[in-house]
C-alpha cells in the first residue's frame, strides 16, 4: 500500500534501542567521512586530539567562543592592539591546527608571527584574507556535526537524526 503500515506491534524502547544502535554506528563511520569531504585533516586532527570524542568537545568549546574571539580580534586590529591581537590570532591558530583546518591554521599563523614583530601594516592589507579564510573554511558552521539533538535521551547530531530515522524505518515499516 502506500502508506505506511506497522507490520507488527512495536514496543517504544525496541525502536529507540534500535535507534541507539544505529546512532552509534552512524556516527562514527559518517562524522570522520562527513569532515574529510569537507577539507578537513580529520586525520592529523584525531592524531593530534586522541579520538572523535575529543575533538567533538574541543569544537564545541571552540564554537562557543568563536564570535566572541572574532569581535575581539576586529576590535585589536582596529586599535593596533598588536600585543592582544597576536594572543588571539594565535589562540585561532592553535584551534584551526588541532580541529584539522591547515589553511586557516597557516594563515593564522603569519597574522601571530606579523603581530608579534607589531606590524600593523600586514594585520590589516591581509585582515580579510584570514577573514575569508575562517568563513571559506567553514569552521564556525561544523559546530552542526556536534550541535546535540535530544531524540528521546540521544544526544546526536542533528545532521544524523534524519538519516537514522530513515535507516531505522524499513525495519518497522513496509
Amino acid at each position: 500500500t502506500a502508506s505506511a503500515e506497522i507490520t507488527e506491534p512495536v514496543i517504544k524502547e525496541e525502536i529507540v534501542e534500535d535507534i541507539k544502535t544505529e546512532a552509534s554506528i552512524v556516527i562514527e563511520e559518517n562524522k570522520i567521512d562527513y569532515l574529510k569531504n569537507n577539507g578537513v585533516d580529520i586525520d592529523t586532527a584525531l592524531s593530534l586530539l586522541g579520538d572523535i570524542e575529543m575533538y567533538n568537545e574541543t569544537l564545541e568549546d571552540f564554537k562557543n567562543n568563536f564570535n566572541e574571539k572574532i569581535i575581539k580580534l576586529k576590535r585589536f586590529k582596529d586599535a593596533n592592539d598588536m600585543e592582544n591581537y597576536a594572543i588571539l590570532v594565535h589562540s585561532l591558530k592553535s584551534d584551526s591546527k588541532y580541529l584539522g583546518f591547515t589553511k586557516l591554521a597557516e594563515i593564522a599563523y603569519e597574522h601571530q608571527m606579523k603581530s608579534e614583530e607589531l606590524n600593523v601594516d600586514y594585520i590589516n592589507e591581509h585582515y580579510m584574507e584570514l577573514i575569508n579564510e575562517v568563513k571559506e573554511s567553514g569552521l564556525p558552521y561544523f559546530s552542526n556535526i556536534v550541535i546535540h539533538h535530544d531524540y528521546r535521551g540521544l544526544k546526536l547530531g542533528s545532521i544524523m537524526v534524519e538519516y537514522i530515522l530513515k535507516e531505522c524505518k524499513d525495519k518497522y515499516y513496509k
